[in-house]
């Protein structure tokens, strides 16, 4: 086989992505089989690989700035689903599914589950995570929602990929944003 980007890209979505793709969907249907403590955290993580889907065909798209919303709402979903089975976060999670009731929120504002959740990210994974202090997690994790959100809320960055005609400059955007979903 040549050594070509073409196919170095379908080497590395063979042996690794599809690999990924398929232990996920084999870890979220053990998932479903499994004791969690509420329901709702299984509703959210099966929303957040529905979302991944699409966000990856909007990559394909060239849809940069759908994906990117899509991936910021992913995060929201594993963020919030991951809290409220390790925090306090359940009662007030259900409380605002309810709009009659009135809510001054404690627990459920995405900076207060940022840091909560960069807690216990070594908790999640102790081999990813093992030497990293709180402040590392908690940088990294405000980093990259900040990132999505600069990259979905931003009428600017909208304008810009809207100029973008070329397919070489597509290209490299779709490249910095999922290399291995073409």
């Amino acid at each position: 086989m040549e050594l070509t980007q073409e196919n170095i890209d379908k080497t590395i979505k063979q042996k690794f992505i599809d690999k990924l793709n398929r232990n996920c969907q084999k870890s979220l249907k053990k998932l479903e089989k499994s004791n969690v403590k509420h329901r709702e955290s299984l509703g959210l993580l099966l929303q957040a690989s529905n979302t991944i889907k699409n966000a990856n065909m909007n990559l394909k798209k060239y849809n940069f700035v759908d994906a990117n919303s899509l991936l910021r709402a992913t995060l929201e979903y594993i963020i919030m689903a991951i809290m409220i089975e390790l925090d306090e976060v359940f009662n007030e999670f259900i409380v605002l599914s309810n709009n009659d009731i009135q809510l001054t929120r404690k627990h459920t504002i995405i900076n207060t589950l940022l840091h909560k959740f960069a807690k216990h990210l070594k908790e999640i994974s102790p081999t990813l995570f093992y030497d990293t202090t709180n402040k590392e997690r908690k940088k990294l994790i405000i980093d990259l929602y900040d990132l999505l959100c600069k990259y979905s809320h931003a009428s600017v960055v909208v304008s810009i990929f809207e100029d973008i005609k070329s397919d070489k400059e597509k290209c490299i955007f779709q490249v910095k944003n999922g290399p291995f979903y073409n």
